[in-house]
Formats: C-alpha cells, sequence, structure tokens
C-alpha cells in the first residue's frame, strides 16, 4: 500500500510529463497504470485494465463527439466557412472595425457549426486576416479578433466541450447548450464593444471601411442557407424532443454531407478530408479519455481524490476563495492544454469540490469551467489559440498577444458576473 505522500507520486509525474511535452493521454495513462499497479500488484492491476477503459469507453452517449466532429469538418471542407465571413463582411462592412466585427461574427456562427475553438481560430485565420490587412487593419487588431473570437465555439451549441462535461458529470447536454447560449452571445456583444470603443481611441488600427449595395448583401445570404438549415435540424431538433443529443450530431453531420454534396459542389477528394479529420481527432479524443479513465481509476482507489478535495476545502480561504483559487488553476492548465483534456483531467476533484461541497449548480458550474479555460487558451505567454491562430500566417506573436489582451477583459467582466449572478447561466435552462 501507498504511504501518507507516496500516493501523490503519480500525480506529480503526470505534470511532470506534461511539462516536458509528452503527449497529455500518455502522460495520464502511463502514471495511472503504475500507481494502480503498485497499489494493487499485477493480477489487479491487470484486471482493472483490461476492463475499466473499455467499460468506461464503450458507451453510447459517446457516438455524439465523433459525429459532431464530422458534422464540423463537412462544413469546413464544403466552403461554407467562407461563406459565412464574405456574408458577415458585406453586411458589417460600412461600420468602424467592420471587418474585425464580421470575424467576430463568423466566429460566433462558425462555433455554431463546429463546436472547437482551435478549429474556429485557424479556420478563421487564413479567412480573414489576409482580408483585413488588405483593407489596413493592423495585426493587433486582426490577431486579436481571430484568437479571442474563436473561444465562442466552446460556449456557444453545439460545443463539442460541453458534450464531455455533459458525459462526464451525467449533466443535460441538451440544458447545457440552452445554458451557454446567453453567455455566447454576452460575449458576442462585449467583443463587439471592444472592437467599437478600440477603433474609436485609434482610428489607424482598424483601417479602411467598405460599403456594399443592398443587392450584395442580400445577395450573401443566399450561399450561407445550408448552413442555417443544418443548424435549424440539429438544435431544432434537439431543444424540441425529437432526437437525442447523438441523433443530433447524426443528423447534423448527415445533413452537413447532403448540403456539401448537393449545394456546394464537395468531391470525393473533399469528402475523404473531411472523414480522415474526423477520424483522427475522435481518436485524439477518445485516448485522452482512456487515460484519463486509467488515471482517475488511481486517484479514486488511492483515495487521491478525496484526500485533494479535503485539502482545497479546508483552506481558510472561504468558498469564494476556493471558486477564485480553481479558476486561476483553471486559466493556467487552459493555456497550454486542450479545453476538453483539461476537463476530463480535473472533473473528478473540482465537480465534488463545487456541486457537492460549496453547492453549485452543475449546469452552472460546466459553464463557468467552460468559459475559465477558454480564457487561457487567449492569455499570455502560452495561449494556444493565439499560437495556433498565428501559425496560420506571418505575424509577430506579439502582436497577436496584445490584441487579444484587449477581449480579456470582456471575458474577465463575464465571468466576474457569472460568478456573481450564477443566474446568467442557469436562468434559460430553467425557463425553458
Amino acid at each position: 500500500m501507498f504511504g501518507e505522500f507516496t500516493i501523490y507520486l503519480p500525480l506529480v509525474a503526470m505534470l511532470a510529463l506534461l511539462a516536458i511535452g509528452v503527449p497529455v493521454a500518455f502522460s495520464m495513462a502511463i502514471p495511472g497504470a503504475l500507481g494502480l499497479y503498485f497499489l494493487f500488484g499485477e493480477a489487479q492491476f491487470t484486471a482493472i485494465l483490461s476492463t475499466v477503459a473499455h467499460n468506461e469507453t464503450a458507451v453510447y452517449i459517446y457516438t455524439t463527439i465523433p459525429m459532431f466532429i464530422l458534422m464540423a469538418e463537412f462544413i469546413n471542407e464544403s466552403g461554407l466557412t467562407k461563406e459565412i465571413f464574405t456574408a458577415a463582411q458585406r453586411w458589417l462592412g460600412h461600420v468602424p472595425g467592420g471587418l474585425a466585427i464580421a470575424t467576430t461574427v463568423a466566429n460566433g456562427g462558425f462555433a455554431v457549426l463546429s463546436g472547437s475553438s482551435v478549429a474556429a481560430a485557424a479556420t478563421m485565420s487564413s479567412i480573414s486576416v489576409p482580408e483585413m490587412r488588405r483593407y489596413g487593419y493592423k495585426d493587433t487588431m486582426a490577431m486579436g479578433t481571430v484568437s479571442a473570437a474563436g473561444t465562442f465555439a466552446a460556449m456557444l451549441p453545439p460545443s463539442l466541450t460541453l458534450i464531455v462535461y455533459g458525459i462526464w458529470t451525467r449533466t443535460s447536454i441538451g440544458a447545457l447548450f440552452i445554458a451557454g447560449i446567453l453567455p455566447g452571445l454576452l460575449t458576442l456583444l462585449g467583443y463587439i464593444a471592444v472592437i467599437l470603443v478600440w477603433t474609436k481611441l485609434d482610428p489607424d488600427v482598424a483601417g479602411e471601411r467598405q460599403s456594399y449595395s443592398w443587392g450584395e448583401r442580400f445577395g450573401s445570404l443566399k450561399p450561407i442557407w445550408p448552413a442555417v438549415i443544418i443548424v435549424t435540424l440539429v438544435l431544432g431538433g434537439l431543444y424540441t424532443g425529437a432526437v437525442t443529443a447523438v441523433e443530433a450530431g447524426a443528423v447534423g453531420a448527415a445533413g452537413a454531407f447532403l448540403m456539401g454534396v448537393v449545394f456546394v459542389d464537395m468531391g470525393i477528394g473533399d469528402t475523404n478530408i473531411a472523414v480522415r479529420e474526423a477520424a483522427q481527432t475522435s481518436t485524439m479524443i477518445f485516448f485522452i479519455v482512456i487515460g484519463a479513465v486509467i488515471f482517475t481509476s488511481y486517484m479514486a482507489f488511492s483515495g487521491l481524490t478525496n484526500e485533494l478535495v479535503s485539502i482545497i476545502s479546508g483552506l481558510p480561504i472561504g468558498g469564494l476563495g476556493v471558486v477564485v483559487l480553481m479558476l486561476a488553476i483553471y486559466v493556467f492548465l487552459g493555456t497550454f492544454m486542450d479545453q476538453i483534456a483539461v476537463l476530463i483531467l480535473t472533473i473528478p476533484i473540482t465537480y465534488p469540490l463545487f456541486v457537492n461541497q460549496l453547492g453549485y449548480s452543475p449546469i452552472w458550474f460546466g459553464i463557468v469551467l467552460v468559459k475559465t479555460v477558454e480564457i487561457g487558451l487567449v492569455t499570455p505567454p502560452l495561449g494556444m489559440n493565439v499560437y495556433i491562430a498565428a501559425s496560420q500566417v506571418d505575424v509577430d506573436i506579439s502582436d497577436a498577444f496584445r490584441g487579444a489582451a484587449m477581449f480579456l477583459i470582456v471575458d474577465a467582466i463575464l465571468l466576474a458576473g457569472l460568478i456573481a449572478f450564477p443566474e446568467i447561466a442557469t436562468w434559460l435552462p430553467t425557463v425553458l
């Protein structure tokens, strides 16, 4: 049996592996497996490993993940993302900072369709940054907008991060989707306000405006109607109860494929790329899930989970202090780890702490958790979204971080609002 302090060795080993760049799945699986081996011996260790990973992942609800990912890849390969940006550009180009606002709105639209912050940042960077540069926008605004606006993907439905949270905590995915709408829209409006104020204080940062005729504006809406149909099929079916979360993902993937083939001329090559990318992303997520299952099994059997919860809850800083401390840790983790990996790794510790001991709503906790991790994605010096967006274009990374920092003000205000007024997250699910 492990001693009082040796039960922490696998946790230390996991953090060390993450620090030297070992993939997240293996950083969790290897220390967890070794911990189980030394805890129980060879026979029981083998029995646990041979059953726990399969039993925890071969679950019907997990088919939600590859279906929504496949839907996003079909949408990306069909070119609908670019059409969404073009439509936003036509309608908002005449406004100060219009291209940046168009990028923000288009990111929100892509978020609804893809559910991935990193995918949104990468896609919109390659589409919108060259266009903004062409009209004289500075890189600070162009890159800051793309990096920050990509975080809509984790909050607006159908959010892949909220799906994973719902699966792991057995919280209603439909309720989580509804709960994310208001915080997501408030973030969108806050980002637009930042752009308008920024261009007012420094007109040179936004370059020249563009005006389009009403015919061009309405004409730009025609190519995006397949995306509207896909969203209606997925969210409408889910919220009316016509389909489950799993079925909604399948309907969305099938709808995106048919729309791409029939109306956008998506070919066999594009389809193969979408399927391959979806398979790779799904495999990565399931590797992370399996690694997390192994490590959290060790935490549960060794008593490490209860030990950590007791230590944190026993700190002489009060309930609010515990909340602030844990959210600060989440921001830090979000700067260099995939948000899904952060959730799966930490939920066994933080969920019982926030929900069972502090008495917070599981829906509120899910929204706050996702929002906090997303803030980490654009927080210097390691913000993953900023690096992903910058990798798509030739840009000074310091300019990208300076631009993203402007939008962190809105994120901090909204996070504080969610803590002070939990109804921001819980009101809409209660009403609906």
